[in-house]
């Protein structure tokens, strides 16, 4: 099939304008085509009409580009806005703020009072009169409350949940010039303490107390710590009644002096007034005292102080620490044996377990051996009626019977042994003139 040139440029010409205008139905972002104006209002003069919330006839430019965008028509941006629609404010009405009918937007007043005068009005804790009238002071946009007020200083612990009138008293309350230290608000609570009194206390309360409770107060300040049974004391018992607290004496016996004074066993008169030497803070009659020089073992444990301390008062410093100090009447008392001729180190025999049985260790060896044959308690061969001496009351006849008995000896001796005594009158002994070790 021809076609003629004519024909060509109808066809194409056609073809050109059903495509121009199909691209313009498209409507893309940019708006613009050639031949056309890009003032919104050519499209958009009815929507512009319509528009009620907020009124754009007369009010708001044509120019709907400054809040509109091409992407959606709604919501608007508002983009001519003095001040930031932030927080809150961007789901506020605009005729919340633009107020009139129809509503007015030029020259509408920026301040927070210009809306919210009514809420500083009624605010009542605290009561706003006598507030600034800049309300971002303490509220943002965010939310109305909670305010957020930037104390002199911080608002911790139980302050946090103090109400503003409990401070800033008054009707209205008084803000400006309010004090600030603790006395400002608790000095009744100061006067009416009675344990301790605090009139001779610094006013500085926060050395003792803190703001996440009044008490437990912590007195940081205390020469020495308050350990053991010094925790729970009340502090009157240490200051006095009224109390004193500058210059109140450290030393133990300061406030222990009755106690040292009653004591008895063992009477304190002689001891150290430093009472810590025996005493500790956990219990007062838990007394514990090294004995350095003189090891308290055995029987000694439960001993009495003044039984080796002794004197009225009792005397500590000096006392002697060798056995026969203490224990010399038992030494010159023993009958059985008698110890005159036995040295005084009574440990050589003696224990601390027990008195009695003594282990012999004293024993002359070198005269009469009791190891071996005589290996026998010393009651076996020592007479306490005899005498005191260990020679004089030995019992030699008393313990030898059967073939070593008194007849026996008399019969092998008599006749065979010079000067052999003989009769009732012999010393029990008699045997040691010629047996003096025991032995043949």
């Amino acid at each position: 099939m021809q076609i003629n040139a004519w024909g060509n440029w109808a066809f194409f010409s056609s073809l050109g304008l059903a495509m121009g205008w199909a691209l313009h139905c498209q409507t893309p972002p940019s708006h613009t085509r050639v031949g056309m104006g890009d003032d919104c209002a050519t499209c958009h003069a009815d929507d512009y009409q319509r528009a009620s919330q907020p009124l754009h006839v007369g009010i708001i430019p044509m120019n709907c580009a400054e809040c509109h965008g091409n992407a959606t028509w709604a919501p608007a941006r508002g983009s001519n806005h003095s001040w930031p629609l932030d927080g809150a404010h961007t789901s506020a009405a605009c005729n919340a703020c633009h107020v009139g009918d129809p509503p007015l937007y030029e020259g509408t007043p920026t301040g927070c009072l210009d809306c919210h005068q009514s809420d500083r009005d009624v605010a009542l804790e605290p009561s706003h009169a006598d507030f600034s009238s800049d309300c971002s002071t303490c509220h943002g946009t965010a939310a109305w409350q909670p305010a957020g007020f930037v104390h002199e200083w911080p608002l911790e612990g139980a302050h946090a949940n103090t109400t503003c009138s409990g401070c800033h008293s008054g009707e209205p309350p008084v803000y400006d010039g309010t004090p600030s230290t603790c006395l400002g608000c608790h000095q009744a609570d100061r006067d009416a303490v009675v344990q301790p009194p605090h009139e001779a206390f610094p006013e500085s309360c926060g050395e003792c107390h803190s703001s996440f409770g009044w008490r437990p107060a912590a007195f940081p300040a205390h020469e020495w710590p308050l350990e053991g049974a010094h925790a729970a004391a009340t502090c009157a018992s240490c200051h006095g009644e009224p109390a004193v607290y500058d210059g109140t004496p450290t030393a133990c016996v300061s406030c222990h002096e009755q106690e040292r004074a009653t004591v008895t066993d063992p009477p304190h008169d002689g001891f150290s007034t430093e009472c810590q030497t025996c005493h500790g803070t956990a219990s007062w009659d838990s007394a514990d005292f090294a004995h350095t020089s003189f090891p308290l073992t055995g029987a000694h444990q439960t001993v009495e102080c003044a039984s080796c301390h002794a004197g009225s008062p009792a005397v500590f410093a000096g006392t002697v620490r060798e056995c026969v100090g203490c224990h010399r009447a038992d030494y010159d008392g023993s009958p059985f044996p008698g110890h005159s001729e036995l040295a005084t180190t009574c440990q050589d025999c003696h224990s601390t377990t027990g008195w009695v049985p003594a282990s012999g260790g004293g024993h002359p060896q070198q005269l009469f051996s009791i190891t071996g044959r005589h290996d026998f308690p010393c009651g076996d061969c020592h007479n306490p009626a005899l005498g005191p001496n260990g020679a004089a009351n030995a019992d030699c006849v008393g313990c030898h019977l059967g073939e070593h008995s008194l007849a026996s000896m008399d019969a092998e001796h008599r006749g065979e042994v010079g000067n052999y005594p003989l009769g009732a009158n012999r010393a029990p002994n008699f045997c040691l003139q010629c047996h003096p070790s025991g032995r043949e």
